[in-house]
């Protein structure tokens, strides 16, 4: 139940700007991306309202993704969720937290707002680094 609601709230959220960047939706690539063990659900008074995935890497520490039911967008939620991982980063002794995002993602703004900045211009995405 967890997995759908996962896969269904990436598609729900990502669907125009993977086939705006990648000319179709790659169900595939997206299901092989999924990674339970790295995926915490966020609930509010008991209801799914996103998700997050984060790991500790070598010299920094990663957010591979973070949705939020759009509802509950713009609500402080978001800054709430990169807040916490900003702090288990600095438990884990990584000074730097970095994330991948399509330039033209709404969500990229919030990243912006909370202090991330460009680290590396690709094509049609940005990574973006944060010292925490």
């Amino acid at each position: 139940d967890d997995y759908r609601f996962v896969y269904g709230l990436i598609r729900k959220n990502m669907y125009d700007l993977y086939v705006k960047h990648w000319g179709k939706w790659q169900a595939k690539v997206i299901r092989e991306g999924i990674d339970a063990r790295k995926i915490k659900i966020v609930e509010v008074d008991g209801k799914r309202v996103g998700f997050y995935s984060f790991e500790i890497r070598k010299e920094s520490s990663h957010i591979n993704d973070l949705q939020i039911v759009e509802n509950m967008q713009g609500r402080g939620l978001g800054t709430c969720l990169v807040g916490l991982m900003e702090k288990e980063s600095l438990r884990k002794k990584r000074d730097k937290i970095r994330l991948r995002v399509f330039t033209d993602n709404p969500a990229k703004k919030l990243y912006v707002k909370l202090g991330f900045k460009v680290f590396i211009d690709e094509e049609d995405s940005v990574v973006l680094e944060k010292k925490v």
